[in-house]
C-alpha cells in the first residue's frame, strides 16, 4: 500500500482502534495516534515505554 493511500485509509479510519496482543499485555491504539510501523520477521516492534 503506498503511502497517500494509507493516510487516506487511516484519516478516514481515525475513530477505530487496533489490539495488539504482546507478551506483557494487550495495548488498544488509535489509528490515528500511529505514526510509524516497524516490523521485523512478521512480529511488530512497539517501542519501550
Amino acid at each position: 500500500m503506498r503511502m497517500r493511500r494509507a493516510l487516506r485509509v487511516m484519516a478516514r479510519n481515525s475513530d477505530e482502534c487496533v489490539s495488539i496482543s504482546t507478551s506483557e499485555g494487550l495495548y488498544v491504539v488509535a489509528l490515528k495516534d500511529i505514526i510509524y510501523v516497524d516490523i521485523l520477521n512478521h512480529d511488530l516492534l512497539l517501542p519501550r515505554q
